[in-house]
């Protein structure tokens, strides 16, 4: 997982990923962001510094609609074919 050039202040803040056939690459990044405030349907805003821990993913958003705290969040994670799926 990679973080996105938008500041982490911003809606834009998201998360994304790349996939290779080996460690060595060479690596294609996915076409739309992994995590993000349009893909959790505004439930997180502005999602990014992700951990993926036993088949889940952790990562932090901003709380109660306001950008003057971030708090931590978790969501089942799963690979089908090697490629990331929430839930």
């Amino acid at each position: 997982m990679a973080l996105s050039r938008a500041a982490v202040d911003s809606s834009g803040y998201h998360t994304g990923y790349a996939t290779a056939p080996t460690l060595a690459g060479t690596f294609v990044k996915a076409d739309a962001p992994f995590l993000s405030t349009e893909r959790l349907g505004g439930a997180v805003d502005g999602p990014g510094g992700a951990d993926v821990v036993e088949g889940n993913i952790y990562f932090h958003g901003w709380l109660n609609g306001g950008r003057q705290a971030r708090g931590l969040y978790r969501m089942p994670i799963s690979f089908p074919g090697d490629v990331p799926q929430l839930g």
